[in-house]
Protein backbone atom coordinates (compact mmCIF):
# COMPACT_ATOMS: atom_id res chain seq x y z
CA UNK A 1 0.00 0.00 0.00
CA UNK A 2 2.93 2.30 0.81
CA UNK A 3 4.55 1.97 -2.37
CA UNK A 4 1.52 2.30 -4.36
CA UNK A 5 0.81 5.81 -2.46
CA UNK A 6 4.50 6.70 -3.30
CA UNK A 7 3.94 5.89 -6.86
CA UNK A 8 0.70 7.96 -6.87
CA UNK A 9 2.85 10.95 -5.39
CA UNK A 10 5.18 10.52 -7.70
CA UNK A 11 3.47 11.02 -10.38
CA UNK A 12 1.10 14.03 -9.41
CA UNK A 13 4.66 15.43 -8.55
CA UNK A 14 5.55 14.84 -12.13
CA UNK A 15 1.99 15.97 -13.55
CA UNK A 16 2.44 19.01 -11.14
CA UNK A 17 6.09 20.20 -12.78
CA UNK A 18 5.71 24.34 -13.69
CA UNK A 19 4.93 25.53 -17.05
CA UNK A 20 7.99 25.70 -19.35
CA UNK A 21 9.87 23.16 -16.45
CA UNK A 22 10.95 21.13 -20.13
CA UNK A 23 11.72 24.52 -22.01
CA UNK A 24 15.09 24.09 -23.59
CA UNK A 25 14.85 20.80 -23.12
CA UNK A 26 15.74 18.75 -26.49
CA UNK A 27 16.36 15.36 -27.73
CA UNK A 28 19.68 14.52 -29.62
CA UNK A 29 19.34 13.63 -33.21
CA UNK A 30 21.68 10.85 -33.17
CA UNK A 31 21.48 7.74 -31.02
CA UNK A 32 24.84 6.55 -30.13
CA UNK A 33 26.51 6.07 -26.94
CA UNK A 34 27.51 8.99 -25.23
CA UNK A 35 25.36 11.59 -26.76
CA UNK A 36 22.77 12.29 -24.10
CA UNK A 37 23.21 13.57 -20.78
CA UNK A 38 21.49 15.31 -17.85
CA UNK A 39 18.49 17.99 -20.08
CA UNK A 40 19.61 16.34 -22.91
CA UNK A 41 18.09 12.56 -23.20
CA UNK A 42 17.84 10.21 -25.88
CA UNK A 43 15.28 10.33 -28.24
CA UNK A 44 12.96 7.44 -29.31
CA UNK A 45 15.68 5.76 -31.72
CA UNK A 46 18.02 5.04 -28.73
CA UNK A 47 18.22 1.34 -27.20
CA UNK A 48 20.41 0.48 -24.26
CA UNK A 49 21.02 -2.92 -25.40
CA UNK A 50 21.84 -4.87 -28.22
CA UNK A 51 19.95 -6.34 -30.66
CA UNK A 52 20.79 -9.67 -29.82
CA UNK A 53 20.12 -9.00 -26.35
CA UNK A 54 17.30 -10.79 -24.82
CA UNK A 55 15.46 -7.74 -23.29
CA UNK A 56 14.95 -6.81 -27.32
CA UNK A 57 12.84 -10.21 -28.18
CA UNK A 58 9.40 -9.94 -28.94
CA UNK A 59 7.28 -12.00 -27.09
CA UNK A 60 4.93 -15.39 -28.11
CA UNK A 61 1.90 -14.83 -27.66
CA UNK A 62 1.30 -16.43 -24.92
CA UNK A 63 4.59 -16.51 -22.67
CA UNK A 64 5.32 -18.89 -20.23
CA UNK A 65 4.87 -17.20 -16.81
CA UNK A 66 7.73 -17.59 -13.80
CA UNK A 67 6.60 -19.40 -11.03
CA UNK A 68 5.58 -16.90 -8.08
CA UNK A 69 5.22 -14.05 -10.67
CA UNK A 70 1.98 -13.07 -9.64
CA UNK A 71 3.30 -11.62 -6.30
CA UNK A 72 5.55 -9.10 -7.79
Amino acid sequence: MRSTVAGLLGLIGLAAAPAGAQEGLTAPTTCTFGTFGAGAWPGACWRPYAEDSPFNRPLPAEPRLARGSAAI
